[in-house]
């Protein structure tokens, strides 16, 4: 691996202001970007006019190395579609540059450290550090970090911190993928589960904050949060996961009403919904991924029986959870 390649999708005055406000100052606090001690090329794909403030917005970035924007002439509808677009075209320029993909989201916030852990990951021989967490009220989170981030241009927060103020401020989102909740989601790519002061995440669908495939890997249908992670070739020991307390790594901000379509108007949690749902649309690769515990707040080890027995019931529904081969 000669070089780290940074990229994400922008479009539109609500993620341009994500941008510059919360996510790229969270990327530049000491423990991010900064930390990784490498040679970082950027890739900011884009629409046309939009191209001129976010060349703006990270600028910064030249320190590290390359600057290109990538200005979509037609971005596809759904704006959806252009990220997904520009996934793939990331993936395979990594491949061709031999180097490393940070590929992230402008709709989140990373806590300060999060790659200076991805570097020591690195240096141990792990080629992919995987995450999950969880989605929080872009409005009262925001206020927050601006007023962290008074005087200065990063936004430097802790992971036990950067959790708490998510829990503080669940989105709705979040609340509906929660086991005990009476509105369960329609869609659920994660279940999540309180219990005391403990909250722990198990995600179908988890983010690779950092890949080194070991094939070209562009042959993926959806994204990199879905089944890229299928096709990179890589085994499941130099896979690492960011998944204790102290190591939580992104908090995703959204508006209130939100992907409010994924939530219906009344419906209790079962295994056999969830079962169902993942039988259709999760792979090997995920539902090996769903066996990992994310723990958001707690001692690492805390005991959580019914968060185990439902885990455990909804992976034998499935046929089991063992790490994928072949």
């Amino acid at each position: 691996m000669q070089k780290l390649i940074w990229a994400t999708a922008v479009w539109g005055r609500a993620y341009l202001d994500l941008l510059r406000e919360t996510h790229f100052p969270s990327l530049m606090a000491p423990g991010n970007f900064p930390a990784l001690g490498r040679t970082i090329d950027s890739y900011l794909y884009t629409s046309i006019g939009d191209a001129e403030e976010v060349a703006d917005i990270v600028g910064g970035m030249t320190r590290f190395g390359h600057v290109q924007i990538i200005r979509v002439e037609d971005w596809p509808p759904p704006p959806f579609a252009g990220m997904v677009g520009a996934m793939h075209d990331v993936v395979g320029r990594a491949w061709d540059e031999n180097a490393g993909l940070l590929y992230t989201f402008p709709d989140t916030v990373v806590a300060d450290g999060v790659y200076a852990a991805v570097a020591s990951a690195i240096a141990r021989g792990f080629r992919a550090c995987m995450t999950a967490g969880i989605t929080a009220m872009e409005g009262p989170v925001r206020d927050e970090l601006m007023r962290r981030k008074a005087g200065t241009q990063t936004i430097a927060i802790p992971s036990v911190e950067l959790a708490a103020l998510g829990l503080a401020h669940l989105h709705p989102f979040s609340r509906a993928a929660q086991w005990q909740s009476p509105q369960f989601t329609l869609t659920p790519s994660m279940v999540q589960f309180a219990d005391g002061g403990s909250y722990a995440v198990h995600a179908f669908h988890q983010v690779p904050i950092f890949v080194l495939p070991r094939r070209r890997a562009t042959d993926f249908r959806l994204t990199l949060d879905s089944d890229f992670m299928d096709v990179t070739g890589l085994a499941p020991e130099e896979i690492t996961f960011f998944d204790r307390v102290e190591d939580y790594a992104i908090l995703e901000l959204l508006a209130p009403k939100a992907k409010a379509h994924e939530i219906p108007a009344a419906r209790t949690a079962s295994v056999a919904d969830v079962v169902s749902w993942a039988a259709r649309v999760t792979t090997p690769m995920n539902r090996w991924l769903f066996s990992r515990r994310y723990m958001i707040a707690g001692a690492p080890g805390s005991p959580m029986p019914e968060a185990d027995r439902v885990v455990r019931e909804i992976l034998a529904g499935l046929g089991g959870g063992a790490p994928p081969t072949g």
